[in-house]
């Protein structure tokens, strides 16, 4: 699971980019003809982890594409208080 900028991150750059995200998640997927929750598995109680895919298209990779989340092909991670 990737991390990406969180609401109550250390800066206002960061809090920003993680409302951002969240607006990018809620369209993609209010705008989606189907939806697909692929290999889910528990990974704490009352926690499950799953790929979202979003017309195909894996809603990590949108994310990342945005530069909303830490990369998952061995790029440095982002410092979001640094953009």
């Amino acid at each position: 699971m990737s991390r990406g900028p969180r609401p109550d991150g250390q800066c206002s750059t960061e809090q920003f980019l993680a409302r951002l995200a969240q607006t990018t998640i809620v369209l993609t997927l209010r705008n989606a003809r189907l939806v697909a929750f692929c290999a889910p598995r528990d990974v704490g109680p009352d926690d499950v982890e799953a790929a979202v895919l979003v017309d195909g298209v894996d809603l990590q990779r949108i994310l990342a594409d945005a530069a909303l989340t830490q990369p998952v092909d061995g790029t440095p991670r982002r410092d979001w208080c640094a953009r």
